[in-house]
């Protein structure tokens, strides 16, 4: 669900306040998600990206970024996609890496990469 803040422009103060505070909202519910995630016994996020990574070259474009998005159920637009890209392709160079999708979808917490790395390659197929 897509929520806009309205602010009032006489005070850009407190606007700029509203959107630390709602990107501080954002991406704890991001992590939180992360986290359960990762908690899920069968989880495992090489796999995921093997679903995008449909050539098996280890490198996601972003067709496939788009396509694999699709069978998940989301859709995202050129504008959703550029902006996710600019986020996490760390080289700029519009080729989605495994370590770019760790950064993406790993939990930043300490604890829990740890263990999402350490239980993980159990109960992920061969590389």
């Amino acid at each position: 669900m897509k929520k806009s803040l309205v602010f009032d422009s006489s005070n850009p103060t407190d606007c700029l306040i509203e959107v630390f505070k709602e990107f501080i909202r954002l991406d704890k519910d991001v992590e939180a998600s992360k986290r359960d995630l990762h908690l899920v016994p069968d989880f495992c996020l090489r796999d995921l990206f093997r679903t995008f990574d449909v050539n098996n070259m280890g490198i996601i474009s972003t067709v496939e970024l788009k396509d694999g998005m699709k069978k998940f159920g989301v859709s995202p637009n050129s504008e959703e996609l550029y902006l996710f890209m600019r986020k996490f392709d760390r080289r700029n160079d519009g080729k989605f890496r495994y370590a770019d999708f760790e950064e993406a979808f790993a939990p930043k917490d300490k604890k829990m990469n740890d263990y999402a790395k350490t239980s993980q390659p159990r109960m992920c197929t061969a590389s």
